[in-house]
């Protein structure tokens, strides 16, 4: 019986995500899911991004904490469009809380969306958000050995992010051992070693989110005018307008002004007339 209504919480909440991440994609915006240990450096990591990524894509964060909201007041003082969401105990978010998160963000004003999870490398690995990566960060004072510790996390990942690699001197945190542990777990995991601190390493970082960024970004629909199309095909613009809502009568973009019709529409319009025009002009030779 607990096996079923685990299962049927999970189903819920991926249902719930499919949603958010329809919602997103609508408007391109690419939504990536950051998980860690408590004190790994999430918000560091996520501020120190923001900081190179100025002029480049506009950023909103959604932060996930038990309680308090310290860390979304350290990115809303950056001007950041943020949310926070607080579990009250609970040790991951869910797809229902980024659903609420979502409705109270600019989504327009977004081309990337952080959601900040709460602290823990075991609960949020269950729980899609309806993100489009997850990324992993570990830092170098945790040991090279967490892999090993919490697979399910790492072997879940699409990204892994060494944090706080200034330190490394002064650790016993070895690199490549834990390379290897987690390309063991997950073959195509990204991996990137940097430093919230220093900046070290953020170029591939930034250079990797810019790329997921392009991706997804939605492009601006091709448009044009009811008077240029008019031009084009040599009629008026109260025929073109005529001619429009007999044949879209329900495309809800041509029932607003400024009217901008977008170009398929237009390219149909345009050749349904030349052929009409076309059948027109055959009937009256035939009767002549």
């Amino acid at each position: 019986m607990k096996v079923t209504v685990l299962k049927d919480i999970l189903s819920a909440n991926d249902q719930m995500a499919g949603k958010n991440r329809e919602l997103l994609d609508s408007h391109g915006i690419t939504a990536i899911n950051i998980m860690a240990s408590p004190g790994a450096g999430k918000t560091s990591l996520i501020l120190k991004t923001i900081e190179f990524l100025k002029g480049k894509a506009r950023v909103g964060v959604i932060e996930g904490d038990i309680a308090g909201s310290v860390d979304a007041d350290r990115i809303g003082a950056e001007g950041i469009s943020v949310v926070q969401i607080n579990t009250g105990g609970g040790c991951h978010l869910d797809a229902g809380m980024v659903a609420n998160a979502l409705a109270s963000l600019p989504l327009d004003k977004i081309d990337l969306l952080f959601i900040e999870n709460v602290g823990n490398l075991v609960c949020p690995a269950a729980y899609r958000l309806g993100e489009h990566q997850r990324v992993v960060l570990t830092s170098t004072p945790e040991g090279d050995d967490k892999p090993q510790k919490y697979p399910v996390m790492f072997s879940e990942a699409e990204v892994v992010l060494i944090n706080k690699i200034d330190l490394l001197s002064l650790l016993d945190f070895d690199p490549d051992k834990f390379k290897r542990t987690v390309t063991g777990l997950n073959p195509d995991v990204r991996l990137f070693e940097l430093s919230s601190k220093t900046g070290e390493g953020f170029g591939e970082w930034i250079n990797w989110l810019l790329a997921e960024v392009k991706l997804h970004r939605k492009e601006p629909e091709s448009t044009t005018t009811p008077k240029a199309l008019a031009a084009k095909m040599r009629i008026s613009p109260k025929r073109l307008r005529s001619t429009l809502r007999s044949e879209h009568p329900r495309d809800d973009k041509l029932k607003h002004k400024p009217w901008r019709i977008p170009q398929p529409i237009a390219k149909e319009v345009e050749e349904t007339y030349k052929v009409k025009k076309a059948a027109k002009e055959a009937n009256k030779r035939l009767k002549q």
